[in-house]
């Protein structure tokens, strides 16, 4: 399942997709926002959806799905993915950095989104997320996301723009 795709997705009211959208959206908002008894409280509503789904798609001649413990098991491997990212660049960024230019590196001085569609991860870089200029710790950070990025079989994409 390509959960950007169907958070992002504008789809009719009463729609498979849009109903899909929706569970997406809510079960990550559940995981990544609520402590665990909320998400635990809020199950019965997101099965109802569920139910629901699996019954257009059974209307459909699909088979059944499991939609909430599908978006669980993507919502893990992409913070798990997450993790390995930022522990690589951290582990590589505070060495070289503070090799080169005898400074302390930050990993939320940094703007960057880690993105999936069709089964392919991509990471798109922005640079600082202040307004700063471009100067060559920068360059390194950059430098280092690409390799992490290239080292677990990832696409960089540079969307710095020079700032």
């Amino acid at each position: 399942m390509d959960l950007l795709k169907y958070e992002f997705q504008k789809a009719p009211a009463d729609n498979y997709s849009n109903d899909l959208g929706l569970l997406v959206k809510k079960v990550r908002y559940y995981r990544n926002n609520r402590p665990v008894e909320e998400f635990n409280n809020a199950l019965p509503e997101l099965h109802e959806m569920e139910s629901k789904l699996q019954q257009i798609a059974k209307a459909g001649g699909q088979r059944k799905r499991l939609y909430v413990q599908e978006i669980i098991d993507e919502l893990s491997e992409e913070k798990d993915l997450q993790k390995k990212l930022t522990d690589k660049v951290s582990k590589g960024c505070h060495a070289i950095v503070h090799a080169l230019y005898d400074d302390a590196f930050d990993m939320n001085d940094y703007a960057y989104e880690l993105r999936k569609a069709m089964g392919v991860y991509w990471v798109q870089f922005f640079g600082y997320k202040a307004n700063r200029q471009s100067d060559g710790m920068l360059a390194v950070v950059k430098e280092v996301f690409r390799a992490a990025c290239y080292d677990m079989h990832m696409v960089f994409i540079d969307n710095n723009q020079g700032r």
